[in-house]
């Protein structure tokens, strides 16, 4: 057998802290875009505007926006009231996520379930 060449990459690497953070996703569990998902990564956006983060059809072009700190996850209404947690409305103000939490998109009947893995 010949020698075994390292390999190098020029790809920054990812800091400690980023690596051990808690990761979470949001999953469609009803409405048109059922089965899709997308992982909580810096600002999420949610709504039926091409520029938002997590595209899904039907809702308000800005619908919902989610982040994480240090301290967890949170979740805003920005649809101006139409989004609902555990049937009440969110608000537009940050609100902290709980694994399992239900947000209802609406009177879309899209339904988004929050997963912290």
């Amino acid at each position: 057998p010949g020698a075994v060449e390292p390999t190098f990459s020029a790809a920054p690497r990812e800091d400690a802290a980023s690596a051990l953070a808690p990761q979470a996703r949001l999953h469609v569990g009803a409405g048109a875009d059922t089965g899709r998902n997308v992982a909580v990564i810096g600002l999420l956006r949610v709504g039926s505007h091409p520029e938002s983060t997590f595209v899904l059809s039907g809702v308000a072009p800005h619908q919902l926006q989610v982040t994480q700190d240090g301290r967890g996850f949170w979740a805003r209404d920005a649809s101006g009231g139409s989004t609902l947690r555990g049937g009440r409305p969110l608000g537009a103000d940050w609100v902290a996520l709980e694994h399992g939490d239900l947000l209802l998109l609406g009177a879309s009947g899209v339904l988004l379930r929050f997963e912290e893995e």
